[in-house]
């Protein structure tokens, strides 16, 4: 549904006339029953109960496109025996108007008839003698779409005669909904939380029922899942307000329901309280936002009365611990690489990669999950939790890499998208069945942690093939050892340093002579070699726009040339930052080449270009044209 076709108020009727063709009157047969039908047409106006705005998408009335089902009785009869209108489709179409599948009328005489509407529509409608439909929730409600599609509204009208006018239909929500609030605790900033703009999801919460029509009781909730919630933050007095989830009426249990939220990298916990989650009501979930060592943060937990005033609230205590690892929660967005932790000791590995093979017929983006020992990844025991944008029962395979080759060996899932990971007490991944007892675990993005100077940088890091290589360009104003690299601005000077442009904080070109002087690299990493260079390249088939940033502008070298490709599925962010020529900041958007250094320490006469005309790799001097001074390039160091 479109945001931009949203009705402006918050409650807007709508009205649909049928048009009469027919002179004469017809009867409708239903069933055993013959109920003659008049000539006066029924026509229908919607609203959205005032109490309960704040629920479909624009927070508003229906939009275009939008279909309500509609059932009808004889005065004082129920839906499970004779309906004298039975699902009717009706369709909002933009303005203002509800236009039905076929036209209906009042039935002749002084009888009357009863109206119950749902939304949103459901082709098989309920079964002959049943009162009860299908109803559920979507597991991803980030969109506006989905959202919409989770909610669910019914709409009842009793009692209705023969009239002109249009039967009011005011619609309540049956669903119930969660507010999420984000409160600052200590050593927290509101601004700086909004900044890293927290992902959350709830987890554990049944997805899929039977609701009553007749009753309304919600039944047989079956279903469990992750669900990611809408909405964007917005910074409301001294929280961030704004994200939203609509689950199923259900029981809420601290044991196995909560709220996962990713914030700096982090996983962190908030149990919901045991309570009630009735439909047409919402709660707004208070979290105090601090970092604490045991990832677990304390909530209040607000009962909302029909999606309007707050009515009681209740605190709940932060005592539930990470036993499992819900994948929905993972953003990826600090590194696309997640370490889990027990007792200061890495235990298993959660990757974002591209996997491709054309043995195994796979060139797909992945989450991946690999176990670790000893502070080593086992590369040989890869689950692939999730094959990214692939659909059906094809998630859930092993992949068991080659370190030597930089190749793997792929056997293909037959399973759904595995949402929770556990451990179980041995240390092995589990992802089919909860283990009996899981390991407890910290979940933490993986990030360079590089400490200069008294001055910390952190990187993000990507797996590409059996290589880790930093996410980001190097931004070091000094060496491993604290001596300053000082800031140049003409490289014919020939001087020892990097070059900077002054509005771009986050470049820096260093030339050959400052990578020769003095240790440039974080511990434990390294400037690529040729090989290493090489082993990427064989590994991508030389298809060098798997590494340029997708959200990047890249140009061509020349007016006229083509843009190659820069789908970036790899991850590895390769930005067109351009290079330093001489004594200025030259060709931004078109290249960015990165330096290569040999196991010797010493640099080749070659190193590697990517440009926004090259499909592939290209291979450039390292000196400049004049050859007695070198290049200033960009650095990404690879793990050793």
């Amino acid at each position: 549904m479109r945001s931009s076709t949203m009705l402006k108020s918050a409650v807007r009727g709508f009205s649909c006339l049928a048009v009469l063709c027919l002179s004469a009157a017809c009867v409708n047969q239903i069933g055993d029953e013959d109920v003659a039908e008049s000539n006066i047409p029924i026509s229908f106006s919607a609203k959205v109960s005032k109490a309960s705005t704040v629920t479909r998408v624009g927070n508003s009335g229906f939009e275009a496109g939008d279909r309500i089902g509609l059932f009808a009785t004889m005065g004082g009869a129920s839906i499970d025996g004779y309906r004298y209108i039975d699902n009717l489709r009706l369709e909002h179409n933009g303005t203002s108007t509800l236009i039905p599948e076929r036209e209906v009328f009042y039935p002749e005489g002084d009888g009357s008839l009863d109206f119950l509407a749902y939304y949103p529509y459901s082709q098989a409608g309920v079964e002959a003698g049943s009162t009860v439909i299908p109803v559920s929730v979507l597991a991803d409600q980030s969109t506006a779409e989905n959202r919409s599609a989770s909610d669910f509204l019914v709409a009842t009208k009793t009692g209705v005669k023969s009239s002109s006018a249009a039967v009011s239909l005011t619609f309540k929500h049956r669903m119930s909904k969660l507010n999420i609030e984000l409160i600052p605790g200590e050593g927290a900033n509101l601004d700086e939380i909004y900044q890293d703009n927290p992902k959350v999801i709830v987890t554990g919460f049944y997805t899929k029922a039977h609701y009553d029509l007749k009753s309304g009781e919600v039944s047989s909730p079956e279903g469990k899942s992750d669900i990611v919630v809408s909405g964007k933050w917005k910074k409301d007095s001294d929280r961030l307000t704004g994200k939203d989830v609509i689950v199923i009426p259900q029981e809420a249990d601290p044991e196995s329901q909560s709220v996962v939220i990713e914030w700096k990298g982090i996983l962190y916990t908030c149990p919901i309280s045991a309570v009630t989650l009735e439909g047409n009501t919402q709660r707004a979930i208070q979290i105090k936002m601090a970092e604490v060592e045991n990832r677990t943060l304390a909530g209040i937990v607000g009962e909302v009365e029909e999606w309007g005033e707050t009515t009681k609230q209740e605190e709940t205590e932060g005592s539930l611990q990470t036993g499992e690892v819900h994948i929905a929660a993972l953003s990826f967005g600090t590194s696309s690489v997640y370490r889990l932790y027990n007792n200061g000791r890495t235990v298993a590995e959660i990757c974002k990669e591209y996997l491709v093979s054309e043995a195994d017929e796979i060139a797909s983006q992945a989450i991946v999950a690999y176990p670790v020992k000893n502070e080593v990844t086992d590369l040989t025991q890869g689950i692939v939790l999730q094959l990214i944008g692939q659909t059906g029962e094809v998630h859930g395979g092993k992949v068991s890499w080659d370190a030597e080759r930089n190749t793997f060996a792929y056997t293909a899932g037959t399973s759904a998208p595995v949402e929770t990971l556990y451990l179980d007490e041995k240390q092995s991944i589990v992802v089919d069945v909860k283990p009996e007892t899981c390991m407890k675990v910290n979940v933490v993005g993986y990030r360079l942690r590089d400490m200069r100077a008294g001055k910390l940088d952190t990187y993000s890091v990507v797996k590409i093939g059996t290589q880790y290589w930093m996410r980001q360009d190097l931004c070091a104003v000094s060496y491993k050892d604290g001596t300053p690299i000082e800031r140049q601005t003409n490289l014919e000077d020939k001087v020892t340093g990097y070059f900077q442009p002054d509005d771009k904080d986050g470049i820096r070109f260093y030339n050959g002579e400052a990578l020769l002087a003095n240790d440039i690299t974080p511990d434990g990493w390294r400037i690529p070699s040729t090989e290493d260079w090489t082993k990427l390249k064989k590994y991508l088939n030389g298809k060098a726009g798997l590494l340029k940033a997708a959200s990047s502008k890249w140009e061509p070298l020349d007016l006229g040339e083509t843009t190659a490709s820069h789908s970036g599925l790899t991850g590895f962010n390769a930005y067109p930052v351009g290079t330093w020529i001489k004594s200025s900041h030259q060709s931004a958007y078109k290249m960015v080449g990165y330096w290569t250094m040999e196991a010797d320490g010493t640099l080749p006469e070659q190193t590697v270009f990517l440009t926004g005309s090259d499909e592939g790799f290209v291979m450039s001097s390292t000196l400049s044209t004049r050859g007695d001074y070198y290049k200033a390039l960009s650095i990404r160091c690879v793990k050793e």
